[in-house]
């Protein structure tokens, strides 16, 4: 009896210290989100684009910085590995300086964890460049009062 007793603690001991909390999951993501070292990506330009339902994200701020664009974000999770794309399809509105339409998809993977994730994402947004001309306006998520003025030569 004795043995077993002492196998179930081992056990037990053992999984206690081996679980983790969903709190302590998301701490974790949390962090090395906010460590990792600023990948850039891509603006995508698909011709036959059209903007889509994603997952919940606010939008907190936006800079440029030459081809750079970075947005600063908000979402719930902390548990999975969430993916953003910037996309467009690639047409500009009849206006001097021209202007694009971005896209910022979100896709959670169902992540259910509450954790407040911050990250800033870092896009090339050269596909923007309007030929012979030297300024874009870029009109994020549809939101025309934070207009991204994109200079370039």
């Amino acid at each position: 009896m004795k043995i077993h007793t002492t196998i179930l603690a081992f056990a037990f001991m053992a999984i206690l210290t081996s679980c983790k909390s969903k709190d302590a999951v998301a701490t974790e993501v949390k962090s090395t989100q906010e460590t990792m070292t600023e990948e850039v990506n891509k603006l995508e330009v698909d011709k036959g684009y059209a903007a889509k339902v994603v997952d919940p994200i606010t939008i907190t701020g936006t800079s440029m910085e030459g081809n750079k664009l970075m947005i600063s974000v908000q979402y719930s999770g902390g548990c999975e590995t969430h993916d953003f794309r910037l996309m467009s399809n690639g047409s500009y509105m009849k206006s001097l300086p021209a202007q694009m339409n971005l896209t910022l998809e979100h896709d959670a993977h169902d992540d259910n964890c509450r954790a407040l994730i911050e990250q800033t994402l870092v896009y090339d947004v050269s596909p923007a460049q309007y030929e012979g001309h030297g300024t874009v306006i870029l009109i994020l998520n549809g939101d025309r009062e934070n207009r991204i003025e994109y200079n370039y030569e």
